[in-house]
C-alpha cells in the first residue's frame, strides 16, 4: 500500500516513522542533473516560481505546498523516482541559510555533483585546494542565485529559517516491486 505524509520542509532530509528510517537522499541514475542553476529563460521562470512560493510561506506566514516527492527507501536513503530538482534546490536553500545539511543528499552516478555538494564552503570561498575542474557549475550557480535572493533582508526577515515551517512537502514511498505503470 503507498502511504502519504507530510513533511516540514525543514525535515524532508531525515525522518523516521513506522515505515522507515531515512537518514539522507540519493538521487538515482535515472534523474537528470540538476537544472534549476542553469541561466535560460524557461529556468528562471521555473526557479522563480519555485522560491516565490516559498518566499510567500515567509512573507504571509501561510502554510504552503510543495507538491508530492516520490520515491523508496533503500539503505536508509530516499530514492526519489520525482522531485529531485526541488530536493536540490530545497538543499541548497538550507546550505545558503546555515542550517544542519551535512551529507544529507548525493547523487548516484554524478560525480561532479557529490563533489560539488562535499566542497561547497571552499567553492564558495574560492579555496586554493578546489578542483576547479570536479565543479558541476549548475549547483554552484544555483547557490549565488539563492544567495542573492536571501541578501534581501529587508524583504524575508531574519526569522527566515524559522518561518520555513510553514512550508510542507508530501512524501509518497512506494513499496518495493510497485508497479508503477498501472
Amino acid at each position: 500500500m503507498i502511504q502519504t505524509k507530510a513533511h516540514k520542509f525543514s525535515d524532508i532530509f531525515s525522518w523516521q516513522d513506522q515505515d522507515a528510517q531515512v537518514t539522507g537522499i540519493t538521487i538515482p541514475i535515472v534523474q537528470r542533473d540538476y537544472a534549476q542553476g542553469r541561466k535560460t529563460d524557461k529556468v528562471n521562470r521555473i526557479r522563480e516560481g519555485f522560491l516565490q512560493a516559498l518566499y510567500k510561506a515567509l512573507v504571509e506566514g501561510k502554510k504552503t505546498t510543495l507538491d508530492f516527492i516520490y520515491g523508496n527507501v533503500e539503505n536508509r536513503q530516499l530514492i526519489p523516482l520525482d522531485g529531485q530538482q526541488r530536493l536540490t534546490s530545497l538543499f541548497l536553500l538550507l546550505y545558503c541559510l546555515s542550517a544542519e545539511v551535512n551529507d544529507s543528499l548525493s547523487f548516484a552516478c554524478r560525480e561532479k555533483s557529490n563533489y560539488t555538494l562535499k566542497n561547497l564552503d571552499g567553492i564558495m570561498s574560492n579555496s586554493s585546494v578546489i578542483d576547479n575542474d570536479k565543479i558541476q557549475e549548475s549547483i554552484i550557480n544555483g547557490v549565488k542565485i539563492i544567495k542573492g535572493e536571501l541578501s534581501n533582508k529587508e524583504k524575508y526577515g531574519d526569522e527566515f529559517l524559522t518561518k520555513l515551517a510553514h512550508v510542507i512537502m508530501y512524501r509518497i514511498v512506494v513499496p518495493p516491486h510497485t508497479d508503477l505503470n498501472h
